[in-house]
C-alpha cells in the first residue's frame, strides 16, 4: 500500500531516513535556519508522477 501512496514508489531504507539527520549535522547545513525537512520519498512536497 506505501508503494501506491509515495511518489517514488517505495518505502525509504534507513540510510536514505538517516541522510536528513546527517545533512544537519554536518557543516552543510551551518546556514539553515527554522526549516522543516521532510524526508517522504515526496509523499507531502509536492511530486508528481
Amino acid at each position: 500500500m506505501a508503494s501506491m501512496l509515495i511518489p517514488l514508489g517505495r518505502p525509504a531504507t534507513p540510510e536514505e531516513a538517516a541522510g536528513g539527520v546527517f545533512f544537519l549535522c554536518s557543516p552543510w547545513s551551518n546556514y539553515v535556519h527554522g526549516q522543516t525537512l521532510h524526508i517522504t520519498g515526496g509523499l507531502f512536497g509536492g511530486m508528481s508522477g
